[in-house]
């Protein structure tokens, strides 16, 4: 569950005539559910459960889907460096989209690659015991 509050208020001696003090907030739900596919290998499905809207009486229910595939814990140079890669799918199943403070969404199928990097400086340290 992800939860954020701001406060709009006007800062200082006189307001424009125009200004109104207003309460952003961004309350969503997620499940998660990952599998292993293999020892490198796995895969997670996450489905927005609930989201609301700065609406009154409006939330989005259920929000998007999305579809992250890693391969990762290739180790390179005697254990010092483990190297990975992720390739993440939304699919477009809520019915609003682009909210105040969240990731901005086209509104159609998206998918992302990502590099994944990781340095040991004391290479035994992942087989300690």
């Amino acid at each position: 569950m992800g939860f954020f509050t701001k406060v709009g208020d006007f800062l200082g001696q006189s307001k424009p005539a125009d200004f109104r003090v207003v309460n952003f907030w961004n309350v969503q739900s997620n499940a998660m559910l990952t599998y292993g596919i293999a020892e490198h290998f796995d895969a997670t499905f996450t489905t927005r459960i609930y989201q609301d809207v700065h609406k009154a009486n409006e939330y989005n229910t259920p929000g998007d889907l999305f579809l992250d595939v890693k391969a990762g814990s290739f180790s390179v140079l005697n254990n010092r460096i483990n190297l990975g890669g992720q390739a993440s799918f939304r699919f477009p199943t809520g019915d609003d989209v682009n909210y105040p403070f969240e990731n901005y969404t086209a509104g159609s199928l998206e998918f992302g690659l990502k590099a994944l990097f990781s340095y040991y400086n004391d290479p035994f340290l992942t087989h300690r015991d």
